[in-house]
């Protein structure tokens, strides 16, 4: 599987290093969604949590040959409006509800976009 994804990520024309750490991605997931299976085979009340939700996304992006981007707090700051705040709809696109909770920022910060979600973001003001 993972051989089959780098062969089309090269065929999509990624350079080697795009490639290979897209397959590291997808070997980490899969291992951790294999996790995720497993427990909810066991607990069928199990519902998925975001972090499931957001594994998935990842292996799929991995497969689709795209550029990750992990967001910081850098990143954060520098999509606020020019008010100096964010908006529902910039907090929509990251996936946050409005309002939005308390340590929303944190949760964040470390979790992986597109790199073309990362770069819409920066133009979204």
């Amino acid at each position: 599987m993972i051989q089959k994804a780098q062969e089309l990520d090269k065929a999509k024309g990624l350079d080697l290093e795009t490639v290979q750490a897209n397959a590291e991605h997808l070997k980490k997931y899969r291992r951790e969604l294999a996790k995720v299976h497993a427990l909810m085979i066991r607990h069928e009340d199990h519902l998925p949590s975001e972090r499931d939700f957001a594994l998935l996304r990842d292996v799929r992006i991995a497969f689709e040959g795209q550029k990750l981007f992990t967001i910081t707090e850098e990143f954060l700051d520098s999509i606020k409006s020019l008010g100096g705040g964010y908006g529902a709809n910039l907090l929509a696109e990251l996936g946050v509800s409005w309002p939005p909770e308390k340590g929303w920022k944190n949760k964040l910060i470390g979790t992986k976009i597109t790199q073309g979600k990362a770069d819409g973001l920066l133009n979204y003001r």
